[in-house]
């Protein structure tokens, strides 16, 4: 049932609206407040679904009260409609309409246009109302999908950082996004020195052509490829290394910021004058997006 609160500094006003409301409108509950401060505290706690508001009272008017009340998180949403003794004073219902009012009355009050006005306002609170709780449950369902998110990037970063593997993150330019502390242990390199700087800058010259070529190959369908590559350590020292690649963002149209984790058994094999002593052409194997 609907809750109308009426406030007007006169008794004899409010025990009349009162009896015209619960006639045309049976079911409704109807509140009073004689003062503008009193109002206040009334819509606060009753939370009522219309204001009917006077705007001749004395020390708070009308005016005021519907500022505060549309200023106000708590009693913001309610509609106002603002009753006026002078039925042609386009200042006020102006100025009532700036500060938030949502519509205004002429005294006397023709009950079937006060009926109607309601009936628009509640229509109007309860979409209102509809739509503030679809936003509420948006922004927790957000939140909560933010929270697991959030507890499974920790997790997976957790088993990133304490794995011997080496994962790195790069992205359609092959710049390193992120890197494993063993794949900067295996560098000699640290964290700061790498983050920024291209893949290929650390692959041995003679392997780069083919590995950044594998890196482009996972931009197209079926997004799998193979590399093996030599690493270039700090001291310049060789080791040989075979990636398995996972795409995190197949499919990706903007082609940016799109990422490629690698993971590699981090073997150094045999060397020789800086060459591995592994044929020249990769072993075969898959990067599985």
């Amino acid at each position: 049932m609907p809750k109308i609160l009426a406030i007007d500094d006169k008794p004899d006003n409010l025990v009349t609206l009162s009896a015209l409301l619960k006639n045309m409108m049976p079911g409704c509950t109807v509140a009073t407040a004689q003062s503008g401060m009193e109002g206040l505290r009334e819509a606060k706690a009753g939370q009522p679904d219309v204001i009917l508001l006077d705007v001749k009272m004395p020390d708070m008017d009308g005016f005021e009260t519907c500022r505060r009340l549309t200023a106000d998180e708590t009693t913001r949403h309610i509609p106002v409609i603002m009753v006026t003794a002078i039925k042609t004073d386009s200042r006020s219902r102006i100025k009532g309409l700036e500060i938030g009012a949502n519509t205004f009355l002429a005294k006397p009050i023709d009950e079937y246009e006060l009926v109607s006005q309601i009936k628009v306002a509640l229509r109007i609170k309860k979409a209102e109302d509809a739509l503030r709780r679809e936003r509420d449950s948006l922004e927790d369902l957000v939140e909560e999908r933010t929270a697991v998110l959030r507890e499974s990037e920790a997790k997976y970063r957790l088993l990133v950082e304490n794995q011997t593997d080496m994962v790195v993150k790069m992205d359609t330019e092959g710049r390193l996004l992120f890197v494993s502390p063993s794949y900067c242990r295996t560098l000699g390199r640290t964290e700061k020195d790498l983050l920024g700087q291209t893949f290929s800058a650390f692959v041995h010259q003679e392997d780069r052509g083919r590995a950044l070529e594998a890196v482009k190959i996972l931009y197209a369908p079926p997004h799998t490829a193979c590399v093996e590559h030599r690493a270039l350590t700090q001291k310049g020292s060789c080791g040989f290394h075979g990636f398995t690649p996972q795409s995190s963002t197949a499919g990706d149209s903007s082609r940016r910021s799109s990422a490629r984790a690698g993971t590699s058994p981090g073997r150094n094999r045999g060397r020789r004058n800086g060459k591995s002593s592994r044929p020249s052409s990769p072993r075969p194997g898959k990067w599985n997006p």
